[in-house]
């Protein structure tokens, strides 16, 4: 017996689907914080340029 609003969810994903799935939506997440905080840190420096804005961040294991 099917009840309403059910018959539209998904099929379950094997693990490798899930787990390749999940890699790529953490790395988009990922480079969308890397933007943001390229972008944080050139609106505070462009607002006060004597003084460098920097915030101890390395993205260099982000990006592999």
């Amino acid at each position: 017996m099917k009840t309403p609003g059910h018959d539209s969810s998904p099929p379950p994903l094997d693990k490798s689907s899930y787990d390749a799935q999940y890699r790529r939506k953490r790395k988009a997440r990922k480079l969308d914080l890397i933007e943001l905080y390229q972008r944080v840190v050139e609106e505070e420096n462009a607002r006060n340029p004597k003084t460098p804005f920097e915030i101890g961040f390395k993205s260099r294991r982000l990006l592999r």
